[in-house]
């Protein structure tokens, strides 16, 4: 039964690792297109920014030129005349524009069909028409003295767009006159047009804050369930036994892959987003296996943030299992070696200052062992008879007669502090995992009892906290004398539900010895008492 709850909670486990870092990467890839739009609120307006409108106050000064038949080169332009020539190059091909002069005779345009209709009355700028091919449209009108006036905009304010121009009129004297212009942004941008880069490079900031609640909220998801499911599941899988005893020196390389994971989100995001990934990548595989490659390695980074966070938050649910100080011996270089070296010295120690030697009768050894064989032998039987119907009254005789046998074994002082210590010093090895807490009068103390059961129980009770407590927990023994009677409580965490063969044995060996038994599980607690008379 306990081997099908021990695979049952590592399934659990594994399941709840799955969930956490296929859903959550699965869950946080599928929130772009949020974050897209979240980034946008959050940016401002591209066609509001400064970058974008001193761009299209340079196409006005070029397209001015242009019209006027003016164009010069760079050397022939006036040191109080913006140069307009490198627009066309750099700008025009991100621009659907169509000019005219106020009388019609000249016109310029670049793809501008659909925008010169505009321009004529003969469509609304807020037609679905142009929505669907523009996502900005702003229509100028410059009178005949250079005065610019915003006739139409769509995508943008006109407030801001018409004084940031008159501004740049100031200061370098606009050459287009007595004409009408209209721009227009398409939708659809080439990955390597200037106004696409001038795009990505506006919405970084608001990406990264975009990106940030979906940080902290994840985290604090992880962190939940880490501490909501049992730490002794987790560490039953073997990738977790091993990355917890990475010493805490090294774990700082977590840490820093943390950091960058943090820092690399939002270039994940925005890579992906404005498709300079796909572009990449269909380079080199094709675009058949480009957008699947995409997909897989969003995918693979936001489950290498998942799982690194929940170590994370493992690394934090055992330092508030076994404490700072056991945290730092346990988990340390140098205080695996602090350890190491006064280890020896404890046991030591131990052995020195409580060894007690209590001389037996040898007849009394005899009788005992005599007795203890009859009892194995009815209790062996007990569970045979059971089984045949109508041994009712044989069984009570059997608890009876078992019950004589213990009531005649001799009875001897038991020095209880030195058959703790030495039942510790037996199971060394099985506490190594844990931090033992002791409280003892300083004086030794004697209880009235049979030798050898005295000591089965002991080493019933040990051996059973060793196996049973929550590795790197802390295990409590105090032991109370009063006037006539000798108390013994431990305190233990659980890894797993106890076992309940382990609390009947205690009971029954602490009953044999006329003693009181009491057991409290609370949870992952357990608080075992154990009272004897002196």
């Amino acid at each position: 039964m306990k081997a099908i709850l021990n695979r049952s909670q590592k399934v659990i486990a594994w399941l709840v690792l799955a969930v956490m870092v296929i859903g959550g990467a699965i869950g946080i890839y599928s929130q772009y297109p949020t974050m897209k739009t979240q980034a946008n609120r959050w940016a401002g307006n591209f066609f509001e920014s400064y970058s974008f409108l001193d761009s299209l106050s340079d196409g006005v000064q070029y397209l001015g030129f242009e019209m006027s038949g003016d164009i010069m080169t760079r050397d022939e332009v006036p040191s109080d005349v913006e140069y307009g020539g490198d627009w066309i190059n750099l700008f025009g091909n991100d621009l659907d524009y169509y000019v005219k002069s106020s009388t019609g005779e000249k016109t310029l345009e670049r793809d501008g069909v659909l925008l010169a209709q505009v321009l004529e009355g003969d469509l609304e700028i807020s037609s679905e028409e142009l929505k669907s091919q523009y996502q900005y449209v702003v229509a100028f009108e410059f009178d005949q003295e250079g005065k610019v006036a915003i006739k139409q905009i769509y995508g943008g304010d006109r407030v801001s767009t018409e004084q940031f121009l008159n501004d740049y009129d100031v200061f370098y004297n606009y050459q287009a006159k007595d004409m009408s212009m209209i721009f227009g942004v398409p939708k659809e941008l080439s990955s390597h047009s200037f106004f696409a880069n001038q795009l990505q490079y506006h919405l970084e900031e608001g990406y990264v804050i975009a990106v940030i609640p979906y940080l902290i909220v994840g985290t604090a998801i992880i962190v939940l369930i880490t501490f909501i499911v049992p730490f002794a599941w987790f560490e039953r899988l073997a990738i977790v036994r091993g990355l917890m005893v990475v010493p805490l020196e090294l774990r700082f390389l977590f840490v820093i892959g943390t950091c960058f994971a943090v820092i690399g989100a939002p270039f994940l995001l925005i890579f992906t987003q404005s498709g300079y990934l796909l572009e990449a990548i269909d380079y080199y595989f094709g675009m058949n296996r480009a957008q699947w490659i995409v997909t897989a390695i969003n995918l693979i980074c936001w489950g290498g943030f998942i799982g690194v966070i929940t170590l994370h938050a493992l690394y934090l649910k055992e330092f508030f299992i076994i404490g700072p100080w056991q945290m730092i011996r346990r988990h340390t270089i140098l205080g695996q070696l602090i350890w190491l070296w006064r280890r020896p010295k404890v046991v030591t120690k131990t052995m020195v200052e409580e060894k007690v030697v209590i001389e037996e009768d040898p007849r009394v050894a005899v009788i005992t062992s005599q007795l203890a064989l009859f009892r194995d032998t009815l209790s062996e039987m007990k569970p045979r008879l059971e089984e045949v119907k109508g041994v009712d009254e044989v069984i009570e005789q059997l608890d009876s007669l078992m019950n004589l046998c213990d009531l005649n074994q001799p009875l001897q002082p038991v020095n209880v502090t030195k058959l703790i210590s030495d039942t510790m010093v037996l199971f060394e090895e099985r506490f190594a995992s844990l931090e033992v807490k002791t409280r003892f009068p300083k004086e030794m103390i004697f209880v009235t009892s049979h030798e050898a059961l005295m000591k089965l129980l002991m080493e019933t009770l040990l051996g059973g906290i060793a196996d049973e407590a929550l590795p790197h927990s802390r295990v409590y023994l105090e032991m109370i004398c009063e006037d006539q009677t000798v108390i013994l409580v431990t305190r233990s965490v659980l890894k797993d539900e106890v076992d309940v063969k382990l609390v009947a044995a205690l009971e029954a060996l602490v009953q044999q010895q006329r003693g009181v038994f009491e057991s409290v599980i609370d949870g992952d607690l357990m608080k075992l008492t154990l009272k004897f008379k002196k």
